[in-house]
């Protein structure tokens, strides 16, 4: 592998997807260590969060990472200071400047794990100088000292992770009443392109979170176009507080993320529209809500958009103005393009949900990529979500509960670019939907799409007919998937899984339940065959 161009070993590794460890290549060779540094080490704690957050020493890791950052910063940080036994694991300088890859920068990865390292009473630490020279035991730390010291010693990191090479940083995620400290920070933050923000308790208040925004636009114009807000409920003036530091991006906001602000649908007119190519929002809304059907639009350049279906006409306009745009200008006013709509996800109830879904594939069925549509508790509607034109781009659609049930399978005749489906039909089945007939059916219409990822939940009938026989049942389908999952579904038996093994040559995941019995024979059939798929087997019985 070392002989091949570094230029294409990099390319590998950024290949490689983000949930599969890359660590372990750490130990292959120098060329290997000197390309994966960088990329584990712009986030060396999300990494540990995502790849190993099951894994016995993930807190460990997280030291281990914190150790080679502070070491490489021109004063170590940890200096002076009595940590917990085990607390680091090098004492000597860094062979590599850890910190100069370092791009995205959030003090939540912090607030878990730094008690870790730091004495309970940090307060009582000698300094270097007095040791030694007074063996009587120092007196003991208020309570107060003792957090005083923790907090500087996290400001300290923050400062110094960030100052460290502070034209790198790309992403920022600071407590709204902690930003201000890296205000002196702001002429050299270049490359700082997403700013994410929290507030932690119900308690608002004025911060210098907003100066911060102002000034980054002022020393950086264009360069800040990404925001998102994690908040409490906030009405009224805590809610439009928290909403003018959207506001303050103005035109260069582009993403605009508050999925984890409870409230901040209410307050989506004051969100800047002109350049916002992502908005997403929080599923759940208030019962008693209410939106103009025009509410989204005025965002005229969305690519992305995950929205409650608050109401059934969320794009009638979008239709009105697809089906008749010549009739929507007034004397010479001619509306704007629609926007170029690539990935929606949305969540409702039905009888908001599949008209909306309906009219987003009529209106954007050029541009539409990914459809997720998520049915609420609710009582179901009659009308099934269908589709008579093409969507020529459509490769990803995901649809659960009612709506998956209310779908009607003809439609993916008009998605010849689709690979990626999932229909979790869930348990309420009405008597009526037959779903071995449906299985039949889901086979005529997928041999017309190009899909090699198929999920099957709820309560899918299944028979071992239905996998392995080619006319009539799916298995002209199946071998063409990489990616198999019948977890969930009733009927198919271990033996039909081992026919599948045998038969699907292209498949590398396979996702079905099992008794222990059974994942043992399928282990030792991958193990036989010398098969390279990835088995998950849920375990059941």
């Amino acid at each position: 592998m070392d002989s091949l161009p570094e230029e294409c070993l990099e390319l590998i590794l950024h290949s490689i997807p983000p949930h599969r460890p890359l660590h372990p290549l750490l130990l292959v060779s120098r060329t290997f260590f000197r390309l994966v540094v960088p990329i584990l080490y712009q986030n060396p704690f999300d990494y540990i969060d995502r790849v190993l957050f099951s894994h016995h020493n993930a807190n460990q890791r997280k030291i281990m990472a914190l150790s080679l950052l502070l070491l490489s910063t021109p004063e170590p940080l940890f200096e002076g200071l009595t940590l917990k036994p085990g607390g680091w694991q090098y004492k000597s300088p860094a062979t590599v400047d850890y910190l100069a890859f370092y791009t995205r920068h959030s003090e939540r990865h912090f607030a878990n794990f730094i008690s870790l390292i730091v004495p309970n009473n940090p307060a009582q630490t000698p300094s270097p100088s007095s040791v030694g020279r007074d063996s009587s035991p120092p007196p003991p730390p208020s309570s107060s000292s003792s957090s005083s010291a923790i907090m500087s010693i996290r400001n300290r990191v923050h400062m110094g992770f960030v100052g460290h090479s502070a034209s790198h940083i790309q992403s920022l995620c600071f407590s709204m009443y902690k930003l201000h400290m890296l205000l002196p920070l702001v002429p050299q933050l270049s490359a700082l392109v997403r700013l994410e923000l929290y507030i932690l308790g119900n308690a608002i208040k004025v911060t210098d979170a907003k100066h911060f925004i102002t000034s980054h636009l002022q020393h950086h114009p264009g360069i800040l176009r990404e925001i998102k807000i994690d908040a409490p409920r906030s009405m009224d003036t805590g809610g439009l507080y928290i909403a003018s530091h959207i506001e303050a991006l103005g035109t260069q906001a582009q993403v605009i993320d508050v999925t984890g602000w409870i409230d901040g649908i209410l307050f989506l007119e004051r969100f800047p529209s002109e350049e916002c190519k992502s908005l997403l929002l929080r599923h759940t809304v208030p019962a008693w809500l209410r939106m103009p059907k025009e509410a989204l639009e005025r965002f005229r350049k969305l690519e992305r958009l995950r929205f409650p279906a608050v109401d059934a006409g969320l794009f009638a306009w979008a239709v009105a103005q697809e089906e008749a745009p010549e009739n929507l200008g007034q004397g010479s006013s001619v509306p704007p393009p629609l926007p170029p709509l690539a990935s929606l996800d949305l969540h409702g109830p039905d009888d908001h949900l599949i008209p909306v879904l309906s009219d987003a594939t009529n209106a954007f069925r050029d541009t539409m990529v990914e459809i997720k549509g998520l049915s609420s508790f609710s009582q179901s509607t009659g009308r099934a979500l269908e589709w008579a034109w093409g969507l020529p781009r459509l490769t990803q659609l995901d649809l659960e509960g009612t709506v998956a049930v209310r779908f009607n399978l003809q439609s993916l005749q008009h998605c010849p670019a689709l690979r990626e489906l999932r229909l979790n039909i869930g348990r309420q089945i009405p008597e009526t939907w037959v779903p071995a007939v449906k299985v039949r059916e889901l086979a005529e219409c997928l041999s017309k799409t190009q899909v090699t990822m198929l999920e099957l939940s709820g309560y899918w009938d299944v028979s071992d007919a239905d996998l392995i026989t080619e006319q009539g049942g799916m298995l002209q389908v199946l071998k063409k998937l990489t990616r198999l999952n019948l977890m969930w579904c009733r009927g198919p038996t271990i033996a039909a899984f081992e026919f599948l093994m045998r038969e699907m040559s292209a498949l590398k995941r396979l996702h079905v339940s099992g008794t222990l019995a059974e994942e043992e024979r399928l282990l030792e059939l991958k193990k036989t065959l010398g098969l390279e798929v990835s088995l998950d087997i849920e375990a059941r019985g």
